[in-house]
């Protein structure tokens, strides 16, 4: 007797019926979001890095700039934040260094310069939020002593170079890196590097990812990523996936939220300003 067939392919993962409704409207307008790549996605993630060395520098600045006691709930919070971005960093550098750059060998594309140079850079950014942490270990045990002044400049300085050079290494990734990602992977293969580099990315990261993502994009670009997403996921990954899409409505369903909360405000404003010309 002849073999059976294989299992048919289970279908994509249900998603909301937003996200579909958007995914159609791309299509038939021929909408240039049609156009975006899978990996141009990552420039997402990146802006995400971008907003929490910008919340880290102006934490720091306000404690670095404090010339009396300084509390130590705040310190506790600068502390968590900067293990969170080293946390974020340390994935992100991860997904290159097993994910990306290993792909692009494996297509033939000659990267050993590059790769050496973002090896180096990885590490020395790891070293950079190492010495924060280790500085802001030692500034919460003398908030207002002598010497406290000279360890948050210290502490300060060391950020503002780590804010500088992720920077430097996400610009030059999305200048340089991501024209060569798009000529030399289809979108399908696209689709599945990224979904490989989010799951290099803790749960706990991941949250914070989707829920900022979700609640960053506009209906048409959040549509697009959990579309790309739906179809890369494995049929193992199905649960992680649906716990993303998850994350993600939440973080529209806050920002839609804070929307109708600031629209109430506003309506109140004009209406006591109605009231006072009348």
């Amino acid at each position: 007797t002849d073999p059976a067939p294989p299992p048919p392919a289970p279908p994509p993962a249900a998603l909301p019926q937003w996200v579909d409704a958007a995914i159609a409207l791309v299509k038939v307008e021929g909408d240039e979001m049609a156009e975006v790549m899978p990996m141009e996605e990552l420039v997402y993630l990146h802006n995400i890095i971008r907003a929490e060395t910008a919340e880290l520098k102006k934490a720091a600045g306000m404690l670095a700039s404090s010339r009396g006691a300084r509390e130590r709930r705040d310190i506790a919070a600068l502390i968590q934040r900067t293990r969170s971005l080293r946390s974020l960093l340390k994935c992100h550098c991860k997904s290159e260094d097993t994910i990306i750059f290993p792909a692009l060998q494996a297509k033939g594309v000659n990267l050993l310069a590059d790769t050496h140079l973002r090896e180096h850079e990885h590490a020395a950014e790891m070293e950079l939020v190492d010495r924060i942490s280790h500085q802001l270990s030692q500034a919460q045990h003398f908030t207002t002593q002598t010497g406290a002044e000279e360890v948050w400049s210290d502490m300060y300085a060391a950020i503002l170079e780590l804010v500088q050079a992720v920077e430097q290494h996400l610009d030059a990734e999305e200048r340089t890196m991501l024209p060569i990602l798009n000529k030399t992977f289809t979108r399908a293969e696209q689709r599945s590097l990224m979904w490989r580099s989010l799951r290099q990315l803790p749960l706990v990261v991941l949250e914070h990812v989707f829920q900022s993502v979700g609640a960053s994009l506009s209906d048409k670009r959040a549509a697009l990523m959990l579309d790309n997403m739906r179809l890369a996921a494995p049929e193992v990954d199905a649960q992680v996936l649906g716990i993303m899409v998850r994350w993600a409505l939440e973080g529209r369903s806050k920002l839609r939220a804070h929307e109708r909360e600031g629209d109430s405000s506003k309506d109140h404003e004009q209406q006591h300003e109605h009231q006072q010309q009348q």
